[in-house]
């Protein structure tokens, strides 16, 4: 699927990107929907992208010819992508021994991703969709099905057999069972556009609230949140090099460490309750939470050139640009349908597919504008996701 083993650095890393970025998502959506199989899945995609990486590192190490710093800042990089598939590897092995694991921290798990009633949830949700007999959806292409360019098909299963990251072009048959990613503000409309029913959302927020844990879920949900943002705006930084955007993700790890600290602090994954002694082991919220804040670090070792003034090797900006995290800057035009309004009234996730990462404005970076951020005439915006989203992007901004 993604390892087509050739042999050219450009290609290879941002095939290893992006099997990184459905490594993730696949542990997340396992652990939110208590699939074993798709953790499995998940697992079997990681051990893929450890060929890739060994590959990365050959070929490097090959071409740098006795010149150990002429490939410094494309090996950060490979490093980051790696640190996400081991975090990845970790979190599939908690949703494989869901089964045994205390209740309390089940459900801490899943609310931190699921919890889309809740502020400080989750930046994603993640869905599972069957194909039942008699349904419309059979025979239709996934773009038909789908129609939501925020929407992304992680998996399409038909009995024993897997399709990751399955084509827009793919056919929907009898049998299957969709799985996807959606930002929170297109939820409902992806289930009712594959004809299911969403939920109330007082009925969401009850699932969500979990008793005694909810500090835990908002902080392992922060922390999730963290890691993606880091990632996101490193690459944002390597593409296009911002000092300001390289800076700030350098002062993301010590927000990490607070969220990690606060969330083993007041919760217990081993006793089930709120304080004690909680032992950081792989499967467990602690384990999690650990593999998230190291991968916060990497993203900052990642941009760790563009904060230093330093160049950045070309093949980086353009392995990045070529995958499912490609970033565009546009500037927003006085009188296009984005000015006056905020990211989430535009729904610009679900219409673009990407995510909006800074704002700029007379001389300034917003980071991560949420809330009641209002886009104005002349704001430099900056989102990153798939290359096809730039120009829905360039034309709510013109």
């Amino acid at each position: 699927m993604y390892y087509e083993r050739r042999g050219n650095v450009r290609t290879l890393l941002t095939e290893a990107r992006d099997a990184a970025e459905l490594t993730m998502d696949l542990a997340w959506a396992a652990l939110v929907l208590g699939s074993s199989d798709l953790a499995s899945q998940a697992l079997r995609l990681e051990e893929t992208l450890g060929k890739m990486v060994d590959k990365l590192d050959f070929l490097l190490l090959a071409a740098a010819r006795g010149r150990p710093d002429a490939f410094v800042g494309v090996l950060r990089v490979v490093r980051a992508v790696k640190n996400i598939g081991d975090a990845a590897h970790t979190i599939a092995d908690a949703a494989s021994a869901s089964a045994r694991c205390p209740t309390r921290s089940r459900g801490t798990l899943t609310g931190a991703v699921s919890a889309d009633a809740n502020p400080a949830g989750a930046n994603r949700v993640f869905l599972s969709v069957p194909v039942p007999g008699g349904s419309p959806l059979a025979g239709c292409k996934l773009s038909e099905a789908l129609g939501i360019a925020g929407a992304f098909p992680l998996a399409l299963r038909s009995g024993p057999e897997w399709l990751l990251a399955p084509s827009p072009e793919e056919r929907l048959s009898y049998g299957n069972v969709l799985y996807l990613r959606s930002p929170q503000e297109a939820v409902e409309d992806v289930l009712r556009a594959l004809g299911v029913e969403p939920a109330s959302r007082e009925a969401r927020r009850k699932r969500s609230m979990l008793p005694g844990s909810h500090r835990a879920v908002r902080a392992l949900a922060r922390l999730k949140n963290l890691s993606e943002d880091a990632f996101d705006l490193s690459c944002a930084a390597l593409c296009h090099p911002q000092e300001e955007f390289a800076l700030e993700v350098a002062e993301m790890p010590r927000r990490a460490e607070r969220l990690r600290a606060g969330l083993l602090g007041s919760f217990s994954s081993d006793s089930g309750r709120p304080g004690g002694k909680l032992a950081v082991a792989p499967g467990s919220v602690a384990g999690i939470a650990v593999a998230l804040e190291r991968s916060v670090g990497q993203a900052r070792e990642m941009s760790r050139a563009v904060a230093r003034g330093e160049e950045v090797h070309p093949v980086v900006p353009a392995a990045l640009d070529d995958s499912r995290g490609a970033v565009a800057q546009l500037e927003v035009a006085p009188w296009s349908e984005a000015e006056g309004r905020t990211p989430r009234a535009l729904r610009l996730e679900a219409r673009t597919g990407l995510r909006l990462l800074a704002a700029g404005r007379d001389g300034r970076w917003r980071f991560l504008p949420r809330g009641g951020f209002v886009v104005r005439g002349g704001d430099l915006l900056v989102a990153s996701g798939p290359p096809e989203g730039a120009e829905r992007l360039a034309a709510l901004c013109r």
